[in-house]
């Protein structure tokens, strides 16, 4: 088996929005992040089985749900991969154009990852009791019905994936060095570390699983269970050329009802940039409002004495804010797209920064919740949510660290208890061996509370996307209490009867 380090190559450079990048350019970044994803979750398996006691029988509680996260991480990854191939499946051409060339760069190293990867899976998990239950257990939530592995295993244990291996090594030959040179890095290791396991380790899981795999009826698809998904997503791109489900309209009757200090929840059908983080509800954002907004909700007697404790002058909080985080404070009055004045920060694919409520909200589905604490807690919140702003976004999705956020992390982070700084209760769960708070453990939370009649956040509004209706609908607490439940790819299970999605089209 290859060496627990990492592959010792040089980094891609960080995604800096897709715009100022051509497809395929930035496509190949994609690839180099989900592939990171993949060996994350395939090396956690790998320590589950290492540190799982000497002749245990079964796993404990602990250990089968880090097998699970895991397991469903991977699948994630592996999802976005089948989606980027797709999308350069018809640009196999060896011409020498530096387009064509891109493409197939982009398809050999989604392939290679995918291969490699599976295989030191499967390798791990073969060394793990029961493992097979565990990972072919269902999981509604995630899209997985029983039997996922088995299919797994079957996709990736036959002589086809040999004979796809060898025709991208001759491919690659022909094209041959120009362009993608972090990607051909990337194709050489995954390519030295098949061979490796093709010599021995990897021929005996074939050996032994594919026989019993083929036995078991029924294996139509892989993952998720929803017939075609892959062929359906197609490509990083977006559903609709670009129509959200929510309109204008609606985020015009929105605004009025938010207030500074609210918790968007947010949902892009098509966006692959779902990838990486579990669960229906995969974006969160601030409400930070606009500085004359601030202004007056932070005029009560709570926020002008902390205010005032904190050296704002005459106890005006976004004066405060204003003194403190000057550079943050003069982006967030800055007129941003089409002279919208922003009202939101959110951590994105280009960093932390403050965008206007229009484009933030251009979603398929929007929750926004409103935190129980006093509007003494909510600037205190939004002053450390400024002094975050302009930081790079977290691809790792790590919590542990603070020079780079992910999006539920900004929210996590800004209300997070401290001295004297009652704040917010948030979950974190594991995900490949790091706390993750992801923006559908806070659905999750709301409806566990709610349930409890104890909660810590109220609903202001949810629009709820309906992809065979092509509408956003307003709908209530009951059922935003049970979003959170709903499958990863949600839109599989609610398009039209009898059509399927198109191909998604438009901007990642």
């Amino acid at each position: 088996m290859p060496p627990d380090a990492e592959d010792p190559e040089t980094p891609p450079p960080p995604m800096s929005g897709r715009e100022s990048l051509p497809p395929a350019a930035s496509d190949l970044e994609a690839v180099a992040r989900f592939r990171k994803g993949l060996l994350r979750s395939a090396r956690e398996v790998r320590r589950i089985a290492r540190s799982r006691g000497a002749g245990a029988l079964a796993l404990g509680a602990s250990d089968r749900e880090r097998l699970s996260s895991a397991w469903r991480s991977f699948l994630d990854y592996l999802l976005g991969l089948d989606s980027l191939a797709r999308a350069h499946e018809g640009a196999r051409g060896l011409s020498g154009r530096a387009a064509e060339g891109d493409s197939l760069l982009v398809e050999c190293g989604a392939f290679m990852a995918q291969y490699r990867f599976a295989l030191e899976l499967l390798d791990a998990a073969d060394r793990i009791p029961a493992a097979d239950a565990v990972l072919n257990d269902a999981a509604p939530e995630a899209g997985l019905e029983r039997g996922v592995y088995d299919a797994f295993k079957l996709r990736f244990l036959n002589v086809n994936r040999a004979a796809e291996f060898a025709w991208y090594q001759g491919a690659l030959r022909l094209l041959g060095g120009r362009g993608g040179p972090g990607t051909r890095r990337q194709i050489r290791a995954d390519t030295a570390a098949l061979l490796s396991l093709g010599a021995g380790r990897g021929e005996a899981l074939t050996a032994k699983n594919v026989l019993d795999i083929v036995k078991k009826a029924g294996l139509s698809a892989w993952f998720p269970v929803q017939q075609g998904v892959s062929e359906w997503m197609g490509t990083v791109k977006l559903h609709r050329e670009g129509r959200t489900l929510i309109t204008l309209e609606q985020i015009a009757r929105l605004a009025p009802l938010l207030r500074p200090g609210d918790i968007l929840l947010q949902r892009r059908e098509w966006y692959l940039s779902n990838v990486g983080l579990p669960g229906f509800w995969c974006h969160a954002a601030l409400y930070v409002g606009t500085p004359e907004e601030r202004r007056r909700y932070f005029d009560d007697a709570g926020a002008r004495e902390w205010a005032m404790a904190e050296g704002g002058a005459g106890g005006d909080a976004e004066a405060l804010i204003a003194a403190k985080c000057p550079e943050a404070h003069a982006k967030s009055a800055a007129p941003v797209e089409e002279g919208r004045s922003p009202r939101v920060l959110e951590a994105i694919r280009p960093g932390v920064v403050f965008t206007s409520l229009e484009r933030s909200a251009k979603a398929d589905s929007l929750a926004a919740l409103r935190p129980r604490v006093p509007r003494r807690e909510k600037a205190r919140a939004l002053l450390t949510a400024f002094r975050y702003a302009g930081r790079p976004y977290d691809f790792d999705f790590d919590f542990r660290t603070d020079s780079a956020l992910v999006c539920s992390e900004l929210v996590y982070k800004a209300y997070e208890p401290r001295e004297g700084f009652a704040g917010l209760d948030l979950p974190l769960t594991e995900v490949v061996g790091r706390p993750v708070c992801s923006p559908n453990d806070i659905a999750r939370l709301f409806a566990e509370e709610a349930a409890a009649g104890r909660s810590q956040l109220d609903l202001v509004a949810f629009l709820d996307g309906r992809e065979a209706a092509g509408r956003a609908e307003e709908a209530g607490e009951a059922e935003f209490a049970e979003s959170w439940k709903r499958p990863k790819w949600h839109v599989l299970a609610d398009a039209a009867p009898g059509r399927p999605p198109q191909p998604p089209r438009g901007e990642w």
